[in-house]
């Protein structure tokens, strides 16, 4: 479940999604009109499976 907890860094092109499960996903080299479409989706969830984790490099952090 995506949290709304977003953040993106223009000047290296890397998106930040915390998600509820305590972990951070880390996208790498994505455009900014890809993270406005995520900000302006109906559905995060849906944005994040079909375009996000289809499309771009990720890492994930776990934290507590």
């Amino acid at each position: 479940m995506v949290n709304e907890e977003i953040r993106y860094n223009d000047s290296n092109q890397i998106l930040e999604i915390r998600m509820n499960n305590e972990h951070i996903l880390q996208y790498q080299n994505v455009p900014y009109f890809v993270y406005q479409g995520l900000l302006m989706s109906d559905s995060k969830e849906h944005y994040k499976n079909n375009v996000l984790d289809s499309q771009y490099d990720k890492s994930e952090f776990h934290f507590k």
